[in-house]
């Protein structure tokens, strides 16, 4: 377990991985030296406690750890605002969004996929404090990170496509790949397990897969990814689990978000 309250010595050798929602944040920590270093640190919001901009500021500042020199930091966001794109198109990605010009960010990301980038709009507030705290920090949307995970791993020959599924507490994450192209890519709020099955099928049946011969892979919480994937068996014949690889599998981020476990292999 590293220290709380001092920063790291030897932080080169590190990478820290934050993942930011509306709830808080959580960082991973792992040593690029040594794969069986590595140590998670989660900090819930107070819902009552302000402006979501105040509440990042002083979790940061108020753990000295996360202020370490580390070799890369990447920063994983979550919002509704953002647009998959023509990769010709970015330069148009304010006008696609309705980003303001004072009030929002605009953030292009680039995807390992062919002729496609994510775009999205943040509140410039808290991209400027991300910025000037982590100055060479990477961030990324939690879909671009799934999307250039599975495109990565994507090696289905002929013409069939998969549906990817990550199945959270409070969201389910969805990615549809045809070889190296992305076909969909979405996520929706759930409130039961049987929502995120729901919005799996639509999109399915809405991307033209074959019931039959066609693969869905679904990760996520445990129970909520089983009871899921028991509901797809029933309307698709092939339905398997996400696995998590051995190389980035460790008991300190078991509990963690899928992008956040698999954001080392991203980058």
């Amino acid at each position: 377990m590293l220290p709380d309250n001092t920063r790291l010595t030897d932080a080169a050798l590190w990478r820290m991985a934050l993942r930011v929602d509306t709830n808080g944040l959580t960082a991973l920590l792992y040593n690029t030296a040594d794969n069986a270093e590595r140590d998670v640190r989660s900090f819930r919001f107070d819902p009552a406690g302000g402006r979501r901009l105040d509440l990042l500021t002083a979790t940061i500042y108020d753990n000295p750890l996360l202020l370490s020199d580390f070799g890369r930091v990447s920063v994983v966001v979550t919002t509704p605002y953002m647009a998959l794109i023509p990769s010709a198109a970015a330069d148009v990605a304010v006008r696609i969004l309705g980003a303001d010009a004072d009030d929002d960010a605009v953030i292009v990301n680039d995807l390992r996929v062919e002729g496609t980038k994510l775009a999205m709009k943040l509140p410039r507030e808290e991209v400027s404090f991300i910025r000037r705290t982590f100055p060479d920090a990477d961030i990324r949307h939690r879909l671009a990170v799934l999307i250039d995970y599975f495109g990565a791993r994507f090696t289905a020959g002929g013409n069939g496509r998969r549906l990817y599924a990550i199945v959270n507490a409070d969201s389910v994450d969805i990615v549809v790949m045809d070889r190296r192209s992305l076909v969909h890519a979405v996520s929706h709020d759930i409130s039961s397990p049987m929502d995120a099955a729901y919005f799996i099928m639509a999109l399915f049946q809405q991307s033209g897969m074959d019931a039959m011969n066609d693969e869905m892979f679904v990760g996520g919480s445990t129970s909520g990814r089983n009871e899921v994937m028991e509901t797809l068996r029933t309307y698709v014949n092939h339905v398997m689990p996400v696995i998590i690889p051995g190389s980035v599998s460790h008991p300190a981020v078991s509990d963690l978000h899928f992008d956040l476990q698999i954001l080392p292999l991203c980058e």
